[in-house]
């Protein structure tokens, strides 16, 4: 039959959660499904332990198959559209603190992984996109990477192919140290390729020892282990994907811009996922707008007290007289319009 496209076999991989409604609905005839059963499957789903996420995904999935249904004219009206879809509720993501990330990339310079570890925390790009990446996607000259393939993990076997959504292919711009870092790690490989009297295909830029690309769960795995032996809070690879983000928003970054640097379809995507740290800026912007605000205040005194005057227009029968500091300054009482 050949491989499988990428995102069939990603599908495959979800046909155990897909199939655990098979029970309510494997037996019924399509012509007696209503929406009390599609209802009551999903709150099977969801007294077995199932995500609303998942649950949600289960409800699209059937929603589609119903809709094609209707399409063909094999039924009149889809049962799942009359169903509640489930609400997802979206996690906190867990993040690092500067001085926590910091102690991690401290404590892992000597890891013959370094690069990768870096790379991940300043771009924040996904575990898979690090994992497909190859010396070709690097333009270290100019300090640019460009994703644009992943190697993921489906039915427990590794699936290359391209990145996860169209807005997923970006360019994204990297700082002096990550470069430097990145030219370093190069050397070294080529140097163990050299030592080890192998050629590996592919130009992966992330290798085992071997010179073979890095196993997707691995990197997890080694990631957690680091964490431990720094004594510090897990997050998982996606957490540094969260912790970039974070800091991003934090500097002031535009939410367009952070989402392409994600590699996000769009704004809205961003604010969604990070709206916990938007609170705290939000404080921060209105001390700006005051401080600004109180500048400008005191800069107009300031001409005031020097004896600027100010020759403004008469707005409708406001009279505008000269202060006794020099300043023009609105009548209080003007004359009455007749």
């Amino acid at each position: 039959m050949g491989a499988w496209p990428l995102r069939a076999r990603c599908a495959a991989a979800r046909c155990p959660q897909l199939a655990a409604g098979a029970p309510r609905l494997g037996e019924a005839r399509l012509a007696s499904l209503d929406t009390g059963t599609v209802e009551a499957m999903l709150g099977d789903l969801a007294a077995a332990g199932l995500s609303a996420k998942t649950r949600r995904n289960i409800h699209g999935v059937l929603s589609k198959a119903l809709a094609d249904a209707v399409r063909w004219k094999l039924i009149a009206v889809s049962p799942a559209a009359g169903a509640e879809r489930p609400r997802a509720t979206r996690p906190v993501p867990k993040v690092w603190a500067s001085a926590e990330l910091a102690t991690f990339l401290g404590s892992v310079e000597a890891d013959r992984h370094a690069a990768l570890w870096r790379f991940l925390a300043t771009t924040g790009c996904r575990r898979g996109e690090a994992a497909g990446l190859r010396w070709s996607d690097l333009d270290l000259g100019r300090g640019l990477v460009m994703f644009a393939s992943q190697r993921t993990l489906a039915g427990g076997q590794v699936v290359e192919g391209p990145v996860k959504t169209s807005a997923g292919a970006r360019t994204v711009a990297l700082d002096p140290v990550t470069v430097a870092v990145l030219r370093d790690w190069h050397r070294d490989q080529r140097a163990e390729f050299l030592r080890l009297g192998v050629r590996p295909a592919g130009g992966y830029v992330f290798t085992g020892e071997g010179g073979l690309p890095l196993w997707p769960q691995w990197i997890t795995s080694r990631f957690r282990d680091l964490c431990d032996e720094a004594g510090l809070p897990r997050i998982g690879p996606h957490g540094l994907r969260h912790t970039a983000a974070t800091w991003l928003i934090g500097s002031g970054a535009s939410p367009k811009l952070i989402a392409q640097r994600l590699g996000h379809a769009s704004p809205s995507i961003t604010l969604g996922l990070y709206s916990h740290v938007l609170p705290g800026h939000d404080q921060a912007a209105a001390d700006a707008f005051a401080a600004a605000l109180a500048a400008a205040g005191a800069q107009s005194q300031g001409e005031c007290d020097q004896g600027v005057t100010t020759d403004a227009p008469r707005a409708g029968n406001q009279q505008v007289r000269q202060g006794k500091d020099g300043c023009a300054a609105r009548d209080s009482n003007p004359e009455p319009a007749h």
